[in-house]
């Protein structure tokens, strides 16, 4: 309807230029409108002691990185909303409430941006910029819809803080995300208690990754290696669910081959350049840390201290301050020293 609105609006105030006006609007407002919406949300979540993992507006990417973001565009084959927000709460505080403020803080957000544009409406200057900025605050409030249950059983931010404000989720349901918070906070997952642990390490494509992970802080080359077959029975058949694990199916095969390299003692078995591109978004210390492993077994010690101070300072900037940790038990398992 809002849509419709901005529509006529167009159409009435241009006449046989509205059409296209209208289009330019929905190319250029709704974007604005979806990263106001998301905003808000990661503004939400930071002020409730929330860790933001990635937001993503449109097909763009946005992901914390050190002091700053680190940026791409990014389309996927699998049907995805206009824009989200991942975050997770901090698991030594109250949860209840930061999690219905964050998923409201969208929409809230919304409203402000929508209504503050449409505060200037009456100070356009002419009849026809008037209904044009008019329509334009109609699109800004399309985000508003999300207060609204979603079709096929996607679950929106009016929902979700219903959800949340009636029925939480109870503490079994919640240890996984508690787990992850953890690692966030600085917890490896081989030091994890074993509840925690165990939550992480289920019978999916993600349960494989932490898996792979805890056998790799203690040094269980071997173990890491006997995943390649459990992943590949994991692997979806449908094509939307097979896009959407497709990066984290990529890491974990790179990492399986990195634990086999290591194995067997042979840098043939390393993963090839094309698989480590594949890993920089997600995994970037993997690139550093092959090249480290490469180095060290060839005696240049000179390029291996480089590598690994590159791995280091690569983990660093995580917003996982788990990784640090994890690649310095990695390296204590290669080389015997952190």
């Amino acid at each position: 309807m809002l849509i419709l609105a901005a529509f006529v609006m167009c159409l009435f105030a241009a006449s046989s230029a509205g059409v296209l006006l209208f289009s330019l609007m929905m190319v250029v407002v709704f974007p604005v409108a979806v990263a106001a919406h998301e905003l808000g949300h990661y503004i939400a979540a930071r002020r409730h002691g929330m860790t933001v993992l990635l937001m993503r507006i449109g097909a763009v990417d946005i992901a914390p990185w050190g002091r700053g973001w680190k940026v791409r565009w990014k389309r996927y084959i699998h049907p995805l909303p206009a824009g989200y927000v991942y975050a997770l709460p901090d698991p030594s505080r109250p949860y209840r409430v930061p999690m219905i403020v964050f998923a409201l803080g969208g929409v809230t957000a919304t409203l402000v941006f929508a209504t503050l544009v449409a505060l200037a409406v009456p100070f356009m200057p002419t009849e026809t910029e008037r209904a044009l900025l008019t329509g334009c605050v109609a699109v800004l409030f399309l985000p508003v819809c999300n207060l609204f249950p979603g079709r096929d059983g996607y679950e929106t931010d009016g929902p979700i803080a219903w959800r949340w404000w009636r029925h939480p989720p109870g503490e079994a349901l919640m240890a996984p995300v508690f787990a992850k918070a953890k690692l966030l906070g600085g917890i490896p997952i081989s030091k994890l208690e074993t509840h925690d642990a165990e939550a992480l390490m289920g019978d999916s494509i993600t349960g494989v990754w932490y898996a792979v992970k805890r056998h790799q802080q203690c040094g269980e080359w071997g173990q890491v290696v006997e995943f390649g077959p459990r992943l590949e029975g994991l692997v979806p058949e449908h094509r939307f669910a097979r896009s959407a694990y497709a990066e984290t199916i990529d890491l974990i095969r790179s990492e399986i081959a990195f634990a086999a390299a290591v194995l067997h003692d042979d840098p043939a078995l390393l993963p090839d350049a094309a698989a480590l591109h594949r890993s920089d978004w997600g995994n970037s210390v993997l690139s550093p840390r092959c090249a480290a492993w490469f180095a060290y077994r060839a005696g240049d010690q000179e390029t291996w201290r480089d590598a690994m101070a590159q791995t280091m300072r690569v983990a660093g900037r995580s917003v996982d301050r788990s990784l640090l940790v994890s690649e310095r038990l990695i390296a204590g398992q290669l080389y015997g020293e952190d």
